[in-house]
């Protein structure tokens, strides 16, 4: 499942606190500039492909409240390199089938 470029910029704006897109798999690098902007939690714990550009953008995502949580483990290689740069980006890993009947 993916975000539309203009949903992602609405999104930026919204005031939320968190916004929860774990169901997302993938993220264009205009949506994930547009995510970048946004001041609350960004949790993102679904994506299993990403550019190197939408990696520098979410890299630079920076916020005085909170993070980007994402499973860097599933990820290309180049793109998690990119992300483990980034002040804010915190590693975190999907439940494991296991762990969620449990």
């Amino acid at each position: 499942m993916s975000l539309s470029d203009s949903a992602a910029e609405i999104l930026s704006h919204s005031g939320a606190l968190g916004l929860e897109l774990n169901g997302l798999n993938e993220l264009s690098d205009a949506a994930a500039e547009s995510l970048s902007k946004f001041e609350g939690g960004l949790h993102l714990t679904g994506l299993t492909s990403l550019s190197d550009a939408a990696a520098e953008a979410l890299a630079q995502y920076s916020s005085p409240y909170d993070g980007v949580y994402i499973d860097l483990d599933v990820l290309p290689e180049s793109a998690a390199k990119i992300l483990r740069g980034g002040d804010y980006v915190e590693q975190t890993s999907r439940p494991s089938l296991a762990e969620e009947d449990g």
